[in-house]
């Protein structure tokens, strides 16, 4: 909002316009107004007889709000910490698309669609604390990155079961927050079939110069079909109990 006001500083930007690109009512923008107002930010307001008999808001004169710019690293992180705060539940979705839809006035359209193709390569759907990694930043970053230009990424991926690596060369399509860790849903060629990578398993991960394979893949349909972490075909189980067994 305040750089709303910011951009319209010579002509003004009304209490409806604040209101349309917020998609709140005027009586919210009024509020707000006058809580920003009272953190010191010097904006005044003017009912414009010439315009409707509109409100409109202005920084005093000779006030410029400072410029800001996010970068790629910031968007990731604001990225990620929106998934979590909203897996908090301390936070609500709400609350969290009111700011970012705040923050996006100010991103200029790379960065913008940066963002946007961030949001949408992250999945999540369960509470928890994400376990403690130094790593994990630089995995994300690293494997959003393939996935935002469509390369594909190799890395060493242990097995619990072999307890031993194994070198996987795929072609990542989507990350998922689930129960504490971080996973990566991948098209693997090797077996031609989507699967499922712990990135706490992963080490050694590198971006490939190749592009990825052709995919047909929703994210959602995916995951909506999966037993926690699991994803396959949906089909139905019947269960027989004899009655020695039942008790």
């Amino acid at each position: 909002m305040l750089h709303l006001i910011n951009q319209h500083r010579l002509s003004g930007i009304s209490k409806g316009e604040l209101a349309t690109h917020f998609g709140v009512s005027k009586k919210t923008i009024a509020r707000d107004i006058t809580n920003l107002s009272s953190c010191g930010f010097p904006i005044y307001e003017d009912q414009d007889m010439d315009r409707g008999n509109q409100v409109f808001y202005y920084f005093t004169e000779g006030y410029r709000l400072p410029d800001y710019t996010l970068n790629y690293e910031d968007i990731l992180s604001l990225s990620l910490a929106s998934k979590l705060w909203e897996e908090s539940g301390l936070v609500t979705a709400d609350s969290i698309k009111g700011i970012l839809t705040k923050i996006e006035t100010k991103l200029d359209k790379s960065i913008l669609k940066f963002y946007r193709d961030v949001q949408k390569a992250l999945i999540s759907d369960s509470t928890g604390t994400l376990s403690d990694s130094d790593s994990m930043p630089e995995k994300l970053s690293l494997i959003l990155k393939a996935i935002l230009n469509y390369k594909i990424i190799s890395f060493d991926y242990y097995s619990v079961q072999n307890q031993r690596h194994s070198h996987k060369e795929v072609s990542p399509l989507a990350i998922k927050y689930f129960n504490h860790n971080f996973y990566l849903a991948g098209y693997y060629k090797k077996i031609d079939q989507v699967i499922v990578f712990a990135l706490n398993r992963m080490d050694n991960i590198k971006l490939g110069d190749r592009p990825q394979h052709e995919v047909d893949f929703d994210s959602k349909t995916y995951f909506d079909s999966g037993f926690g972490i699991y994803t396959g075909e949906v089909f139905q189980v019947k269960l027989q109990f004899f009655p020695p067994t039942s008790d």
